[in-house]
């Protein structure tokens, strides 16, 4: 798919991590004490081996979850992902009709993905919905919630847009203050009424302690969680993979050890260092922040009125 809001700008990347580097990467992952994998994409149903890769997680007791459009999660894709051992399913909706949704997403891609949920929640099956508000459905928002109850999903997911990658160029779709604002009454009323889980830093912003180097508020960017890209390079936060990577790919997986604890890219994260990215000049501020990515271009903190 070629979502109007996608932080990436690259569809053109045919790397394959081979199932012979990727099961000596789990193993080391889980015997480091990994114990939940977010299979990230792009768009993980197209690799023909995603059974095979869950299998391997499965076995070395690591929980996964993928993150998909689910356009192409018919029935028995979702029976057969949840017996090799998939537990999660998190599917993109930006919309509460295909109207909205297929504005930013694509032709049909949203009766394709309630399909997908049906089909997750048929199973029995953890799945959450990722709604990522931008200034043109912000007005779903509500519906949102409706609509994710009807299709008795466990999860809301509630993003802001931030415009990275191709979403940079599209500047319609961008928020402002007052939009931040509506979207916290919003989460704030249901958030005491509805019965399912809302996943969203405006939910509530709490205090962090700035002189622990190894903590970020709301991100665990370089502190708690890594990302593992289709070269075998490594980067911090998801949203600028295209930007802040390592400079070669790990070879062995003790590499990821090493590179965790010594490179540049993850001490920035951590608030230890002064570089910046090609987007991001300044990590001064990084432990205060519910998205660095998101409050350093918007110039604002989202999250406090």
């Amino acid at each position: 798919m070629r979502c109007k809001h996608c932080y990436l700008t690259n569809y053109n990347e045919e790397k394959e991590v081979n199932l012979e580097t990727i099961e000596k990467i789990v193993s080391y992952l889980s015997n480091k004490g990994v114990k939940h994998i977010c299979i990230l994409g792009g768009e993980p149903t197209e690799r023909e081996d995603l059974n095979e890769i869950i299998k391997i997680c499965y076995k070395n007791n690591i929980v996964n979850k993928i993150a998909t459009n689910g356009i192409s999660l018919n029935k028995n894709k979702v029976r057969d992902l949840i017996t090799s051992g998939l537990r999660e399913f998190q599917i993109s909706l930006d919309g509460h009709n295909a109207k909205e949704n297929d504005y930013i997403r694509g032709k049909n891609s949203f009766n394709k993905a309630v399909s997908a949920i049906n089909s997750i929640k048929t199973y029995g099956a953890w799945c959450s919905i990722a709604f990522t508000v931008n200034k043109y459905n912000i007005h779903s928002l509500e519906e949102m919630f409706i609509l994710a109850e009807k299709l008795n999903v466990d999860e809301l997911k509630i993003v802001p847009f931030i415009p990275v990658g191709t979403g940079s160029k599209i500047n319609k779709l961008n928020l402002e203050k007052k939009d931040f604002k509506l979207i916290k009454e919003v989460i704030n009323k249901h958030k005491i009424t509805t019965k399912i889980n809302i996943n969203s830093y405006f939910c509530e912003k709490v205090s962090c302690n700035k002189t622990n180097s190894c903590f970020t508020f709301g991100c665990g960017a370089g502190t708690n969680t890594l990302i593992i890209n289709n070269d075998l390079t490594l980067s911090a936060c998801d949203l600028l993979t295209e930007e802040d990577r390592t400079d070669k790919p790990i070879q062995t997986p003790e590499d990821i050890d090493f590179l965790w604890n010594n490179n540049f890219i993850f001490n920035k994260w951590r608030g230890l260092s002064s570089i910046g990215t090609k987007c991001i000049k300044d990590f001064s501020d990084v432990h205060n922040n519910g998205c660095h990515v998101a409050n350093y271009i918007y110039k604002e903190d989202i999250v406090d009125d």
